[in-house]
C-alpha cells in the first residue's frame, strides 16, 4: 500500500513539473499578438506600463507557487525579485503589485473584463476569451 501511495505522490508531483503555462491577454486586445520573455518581464517590473496605443497595462499574478515558479523561470528572475521591485514602487507611490488571483478562471475573468490586462494561466485553461501571447514550457 505504501508503495502505491508513493507512486501516486510522485506521479502527481511530476505533472506540475511538466505543466505548461500561457501568458494571455484579452481576445479584444489589438495591441499585441506575441511577446518575448523580456517584454513580459518589462511589463511585470513596470519598465513598460502602457500598450502601444497608450492604454495602461494591468498585469495579474497567479497565487499558485508552481505557476509562479514556471513564470519567473521563463523570465529569468525569482518571485522574490519581483516582490522587491513591486515593494520599491509601492513605497515610492509609483505603482502597486499586480493583484494575485487564486485560480486560472479568476485570471481569465479579469482579463475578459479588461482588454488592457495581462496574466498567466495553465495552458489547458486557455479559451476563446483570451489570446495567447507567449507559451511557457
Amino acid at each position: 500500500m505504501r508503495i502505491i501511495l508513493i507512486c501516486i505522490f510522485l506521479f502527481v508531483n511530476s505533472l506540475s513539473v511538466y505543466a505548461q503555462y500561457s501568458v494571455v491577454v484579452s481576445k479584444s486586445n489589438s495591441n499585441v499578438a506575441e511577446l518575448s520573455a523580456k517584454e513580459i518581464k518589462d511589463i511585470y517590473t513596470y519598465d513598460v506600463r502602457t500598450w502601444k496605443d497608450g492604454s495602461k497595462i494591468v498585469p495579474y499574478d497567479l497565487k499558485s507557487d508552481s505557476a509562479r515558479d514556471k513564470f519567473c523561470g521563463f523570465l529569468g528572475v525569482t518571485y522574490t525579485d519581483f516582490k522587491k521591485t513591486w515593494m520599491k514602487l509601492q513605497l515610492a507611490g509609483e505603482a502597486k503589485a499586480p493583484e494575485a488571483l487564486g485560480s486560472d478562471d479568476e485570471v481569465i475573468s479579469k482579463i475578459t473584463q479588461n482588454p488592457n490586462a495581462i496574466g498567466f494561466i495553465s495552458s489547458d485553461k486557455v479559451n476563446e476569451n483570451v489570446k495567447v501571447v507567449a507559451v511557457i514550457k
